[in-house]
């Protein structure tokens, strides 16, 4: 892992999102290279093979995408500190481009947290666009204030316009915090085994938590009252109901639901699961719909 800083790309890059053309910020969060060594058996001549996996931050837009760069160049082991210098064989840079991370760099500023002090409930709660803050109806008691990491002194009261214990779905309506960015929903989200998906929220939130974004995979499916829940890899711990699960594009494809209390205990339940987001279209277009229809 190297600390990157505030340093740019080498190289200029075309952003997947506003399509400029330019050198990026270069995230310190990932930025490794692996190595391999081979010979040209036909002329003897000594090669290292490089594969680098950046995260880019556009100077325009502010979208944070994955870049994937693979190198070939002449020279060897010994010169394996100094393969920038050497000369060049080939390039192939931008593979990554075909599914690249579309997501905010203030993605977690875009989120909400949900806490009943009386009842030591604690939630998460986010902006889904066209619809109205989402989140989980065990979260919520008639206490339940809503907060950002970012002035966690101003809570703020709530309404439920909506909500659903089969489901576990409910939809809010929270004033104060309507500028916040909302998330785009992907309705027909097609979803199989190993898909890359990621859940953020604020799992058993202290003062000063960043929230976490947490990369997992889908890892099945499971039947619960009729609607088929979406089961993946990673965790999800209390206080992370609620919270959005992504796609790569940013677009959000279900909520998280179940999971575990605690971190330590994660490994002891498969039920990490989360509810498809279209769930949430259902459930709105009920309170759209006139009384008695």
């Amino acid at each position: 892992m190297v600390s990157t800083g505030s340093a740019c790309f080498d190289t200029v890059i075309t952003c997947p999102s506003c399509k400029r053309d330019h050198k990026p910020k270069l995230m310190d969060t990932i930025d490794y290279v692996e190595t391999d060594y081979i010979t040209d058996e036909e002329t003897g001549h000594n090669y290292d093979m490089f594969a680098e996996y950046h995260l880019l931050r556009c100077n325009f837009c502010s979208f944070v995408f994955e870049l994937y760069r693979d190198e070939i160049v002449e020279g060897g082991e010994d010169q394996t500190g100094r393969w920038r210098q050497t000369k060049l064989l080939k390039v192939n840079e931008g593979t990554g481009f075909e599914k690249p991370i579309l997501f905010p760099v203030d993605i977690l500023d875009s989120i909400v947290i949900l806490e009943c002090d009386n009842q030591t409930k604690q939630g998460t709660a986010f902006k889904l666009n066209g619809i109205g803050f989402v989140t989980c109806a065990h979260v919520l008691s008639d206490r339940t204030k809503a907060f950002t990491k970012k002035n966690i002194s101003k809570k703020y009261n709530i309404k439920t316009v909506a909500s659903n214990d089969v489901l576990d779905l409910a939809i809010l309506e929270i004033p104060e915090l309507e500028h916040i960015k909302g998330f785009d929903p992907c309705w027909d989200a097609e979803l199989n085994h190993f898909n890359e998906v990621f859940v953020a929220g604020f799992p058993n939130y202290r003062p000063g938590d960043t929230g976490t974004i947490v990369m997992s995979a889908i890892s099945g499916f499971r039947m619960v009252s009729t609607v088929r829940r979406i089961l993946i890899s990673g965790p999800i711990i209390a206080g992370n109901s609620g919270g959005p699960g992504l796609l790569r594009n940013g677009e959000v494809f279900g909520v998280a639901v179940t999971g575990a209390d605690r971190m330590e205990d994660s490994g002891e339940t498969e039920y990490h699961g989360m509810v498809p987001i279209d769930q949430v279209k259902w459930l709105f277009e009920q309170i759209q719909k006139p009384q008695g229809v």
